[in-house]
């Protein structure tokens, strides 16, 4: 496990809960238009995208873990490089940057459970419960997603 400092896209899925994805794993970001539907998938895959010569596969994070889109809101593919692959994510439009220190982090991970979310790693930074993502260390498909919902489950 290695959760590091630095820059982290900040996501937001509800009133209390953010994703937050190092800077260092997104190659880039694109428009949703990009995006060819699939048959046969599960219900949060929408299908594939060609993004920077690659076809990847995109996952509909909002969806999979609750948020809900307003009726003007737009949506983008943020492409990751994770230590298996790469692969998108839609989100919405309204995401940020911030700076998580090596302070921030090491305050919690006297508490941190690794056994239950090898993945994420949760702080506190101005009242908001961020997770922060580690990509970079080896994971079953689903399993980061599957980290997550338990979380947002046990913590709601």
């Amino acid at each position: 496990m290695i959760f590091e400092p630095g820059p982290h896209l900040m996501i937001k899925f509800d009133m209390t809960h953010e994703l937050a994805i190092p800077l260092k794993n997104i190659v880039g970001v694109y428009p949703r238009d990009k995006i060819t539907p699939m048959p046969i998938t599960d219900k949060f895959t929408l299908g594939m995208a060609n993004l920077e010569g690659k076809v990847v596969p995109v996952e509909n994070t909002m969806e999979r873990y609750g948020y809900i889109l307003g009726p003007e809101e737009e949506t983008y593919i943020i492409l990751l490089k994770t230590y298996l692959a790469e692969f998108g994510l839609l989100v919405p439009s309204k995401f940020n940057v911030v700076n998580i220190s090596k302070k921030q982090i090491d305050q919690v991970l006297n508490t941190y459970d690794e056994k239950n979310y090898p993945n994420i790693l949760e702080i506190n930074i101005e009242g908001k419960n961020i997770l922060i993502l580690d990509l970079n260390i080896a994971y079953k498909y689903g399993a980061i997603d599957e980290q997550i919902k338990s979380y947002f489950a046990q913590s709601a």
